[in-house]
């Protein structure tokens, strides 16, 4: 998807997913209006975002975020635009330490390294770590489709266009 332009879908969609892509665009709520305008009335979008303003920083503007969401926040932009929240909750629980660990250094290191040197060992794979956040990750699927989780390092929104928008 171009950043300045309107996703090319046609109308008359059943379903629309945007998976860490709306905090790329300026205006987001402008964006959910134009994908509720192609969904058939009940028709859902489902899209995931990065949680926690106060974690936005020089890796953020590096992987061209314009910002990141609290729940209230995608909540209004997504009712603002004409849908139903059907489910909006957190997830990726066990990441949160680690990335609030990793944005804390970051700040600090950047007196020895460049932004763009710390995104490359944030992002460098750790093998044992994958196998093990992945096993506690196992957990929040079946979570989340009975309760909302009250944190985790991203926001998830799977949400109905109302009749009347």
């Amino acid at each position: 998807m171009d950043e300045g332009r309107l996703p090319p879908l046609a109308s008359g969609q059943d379903l629309i997913g945007m998976f860490d892509v709306l905090e790329h665009i300026d205006d987001d709520v402008g964006t959910l209006e134009h994908l509720a305008s192609l969904l058939v009335p009940g028709g859902i979008v489902a899209l995931t975002v990065p949680a926690h303003p106060s974690l936005f920083d020089e890796m953020d503007r590096l992987a061209c975020h314009r910002r990141r969401y609290q729940a209230a926040g995608l909540r209004g932009a997504l009712e603002a635009a004409g849908f139903r929240i059907r489910l909006l909750s957190h997830f990726m629980l066990p990441l949160l330490p680690l990335l609030i660990a990793s944005r804390m250094a970051g700040r600090w290191l950047t007196r020895w390294r460049t932004p763009l040197q710390h995104r490359s060992v944030e992002l460098r794979p750790i093998p044992v770590l994958n196998v093990l956040l992945g096993l506690l990750l196992r957990f929040e699927g079946p979570a989340l489709g009975r309760v909302a989780l009250p944190m985790g390092s991203s926001l998830i929104a799977i949400a109905e266009r109302r009749s009347d928008a």
